[in-house]
């Protein structure tokens, strides 16, 4: 009896075993083959007569590569119709020599090493001559001063861009600031502000079309300033914290390109607060953002502590905070503290710290000088001698 319901029970996993497999080829040869998957985040970042394109592959174990098609008039749904603009492995490409004011399609199929394609990801773009970000314009000037108003000058020629090529400024109250790439060659800045970079135009072996720098989905020119002997761009830092892509490509007038990426770095403002709720200091405990404090910066120099004279990095000491309870400081590196004060709270005095990446942007909590249920209860009490006096009278009244 085992015998025969074990062997009913093996007959009956073959034939579920069968089918499975017979459903799973059915839906393959279906499908033309093995499913491959679409690339991720494609994109397509207009310039100058040109369109830079980026994306990112899934890592699938079957991926080998991609084709990408373009087309003037729609997007394409297979991968040998339009115009094939590349093919391999690599996670960008630049498709050059493009009419400023045509709106391309893009198609982008991932493969396999056996010829299957994905579905395809789209992108598309007009590429035309972008706009200098001049924010900052005094008189008939349409660029910033740096190098105290000396033109820039190389004392070597290149053919390849280099982090080292290039130099980088803050704009502080409508005066520059030069900044460092940090070790790993990043950008830092804070959220809401703009970066100043440039590079001298006689840098170059070879006659240059255009250099641009883009960053997320924006590209901008880099605009030769012929009598200060450089290309100078402003880019805006974006308003949320997180690490941004920046991308320089210089297209020389042999249809050659260099290009390099960097990262601008981007740190929240610090801001002060305190632990309260809305409601009278009772109830759930949340960080309430406080503005109009004013922080201090002191510095140690020379072994002895004195207020951070802020006039040559272009900033104020004190700041007060913005409506958001936000501040944010520039230093050169070195030990400090910080003094907040605010009306109705205790001062806080910080304990000494070293800044080695400019920014300072420190969170600080400050307490009220009376807590809010102190003034509940003397607004109680007030209350409760009120009544009490109230009835006194009143009974007085009566009896007389």
């Amino acid at each position: 009896m085992k015998k025969l319901i074990f062997l009913l029970c093996f007959l009956i996993f073959g034939l579920f075993f069968c089918q499975n497999v017979s459903a799973a080829n059915s839906l393959q040869n279906s499908s033309g083959g093995d499913l491959v998957s679409n690339v991720l985040h494609f994109k397509a970042i207009p310039g100058d007569s040109h369109i830079m394109l980026t994306w990112s592959d899934q890592k699938d174990t079957g991926y080998f590569g991609v084709i990408i098609q373009r087309s003037e008039d729609n997007f394409v749904s297979t991968h040998d119709t339009g115009q094939n603009v590349y093919k391999g492995t690599e996670s960008s490409y630049i498709d050059l020599g493009l009419t400023n004011g045509q709106l391309y399609y893009y198609t982008i199929f991932a493969y396999d090493s056996s010829g299957n394609y994905s579905s395809g990801a789209i992108a598309k773009a007009k590429p035309e001559t972008p706009s200098l970000i001049s924010p900052y314009q005094e008189g008939s000037k349409d660029y910033l001063d740096t190098n105290e108003g000396k033109p820039l000058v190389s004392s070597k020629k290149i053919e390849k861009i280099d982090f080292a090529d290039f130099f980088y400024y803050l704009i502080l109250d409508k005066k520059v600031l030069e900044i460092g790439l940090d070790g790993l060659n990043n950008l830092r800045v804070t959220n809401n502000s703009a970066v100043l970079i440039e590079i001298p135009s006689d840098i170059f072996s070879k006659p240059l079309n255009v250099i641009t720098a883009s960053t997320g989905e924006a590209s901008y020119l880099m605009k030769l300033v012929a009598e200060k002997n450089k290309y100078q761009v402003v880019i805006p830092a974006p308003p949320t914290k997180g690490d941004y892509e920046v991308r320089f490509v210089a297209v020389f007038a042999d249809k050659s390109i260099s290009d390099l990426k960097t990262k601008l770095v981007v740190d929240p403002r610090g801001y002060v607060f305190c632990r309260g709720s809305s409601f009278l200091g009772l109830g759930n405990k949340m960080e309430m953002r406080i503005n109009g404090a004013k922080i201090s910066v002191y510095q140690k120099n020379n072994n002895e502590w004195k207020i951070w004279n802020s006039e040559e990095y272009f900033q104020k000491n004190p700041q007060v905070s913005n409506d958001s309870g936000e501040y944010a400081f520039y230093l050169p590196n070195g030990e400090y503290y910080l003094v907040v004060e605010k009306t109705g709270y205790k001062t806080v005095k910080t304990e000494s710290f070293v800044v080695d990446n400019l920014i300072l942007n420190k969170n600080i909590e400050i307490d009220l000088k009376v807590k809010p249920w102190v003034w509940l209860i003397v607004v109680l009490g007030v209350l409760l001698i009120a009544t009490l006096s109230f009835r006194y009278f009143a009974n007085r009244r009566k009896k007389g």
